[in-house]
């Protein structure tokens, strides 16, 4: 429920055990945001998969989701039941859910991927490691004007270098503490 359609649930027990509270049989679904919770209702463990969680957040919260519902499309011919959608979740299937206006939605957490991992964040992890191999490369390609700057700052060449990087809209800060140098590179990733 959290990875596609970002609905958490809250075990309403009173006992904690090791950090976290003990599972309980009912389960209060709640959609979250930053500022606010909606506390959608209590169902048990294993009613994830009921098309009445989502119709309440359709029902009371209609702006919550609005961005989710699917362009161009006004009628999916047959309704997903709970029995399917927990089938399609056991091979990291999403399904659209349709409200009983007919309105469809996409899943709100994105869905999943064939790994079962979360879609939206599997492309911040693809972004993130593509950012990171840029910043390589772009350090690789000015590893020698780095080296003769930490050479130029008292650098001893074979010794450890203590570095911190510093993101910035504009370009790259390296910082090097013990050299008490920062260089600065004005690169931009797009």
């Amino acid at each position: 429920m959290l990875n596609k359609w970002v609905i958490h649930c809250f075990h309403l027990g009173n006992n904690m055990r090791e950090g976290f509270i003990e599972r309980t049989g009912p389960l209060l679904f709640a959609f979250v945001t930053e500022q606010d919770f909606y506390a959608i209702n209590i169902y048990k463990h294993n009613d994830w998969a009921e098309n009445k969680i989502l119709q309440t957040m359709h029902d009371n919260w209609p702006q919550l989701i609005s961005a989710y519902k699917a362009p161009n499309i006004t009628k999916i011919s047959e309704t997903i039941t709970p029995s399917q959608r927990t089938s399609l979740r056991k091979i990291n299937g999403n399904s659209f859910f349709t409200a009983k206006d007919g309105t469809v939605y996409m899943p709100t957490g994105g869905g999943s991927v064939a790994s079962g991992y979360n879609l939206s964040t599997t492309i911040k992890v693809m972004r993130t490691r593509r950012y990171i191999n840029i910043i390589s490369e772009i350090l690789d390609s000015l590893s020698e004007e780095i080296r003769k700057a930490l050479l130029k700052s008292g650098y001893l060449e074979g010794k450890n270098i203590d570095a911190k990087l510093i993101i910035l809209n504009t370009g790259y800060l390296i910082y090097f503490p013990k050299n008490e140098l920062m260089l600065n590179i004005l690169h931009t990733i797009s």
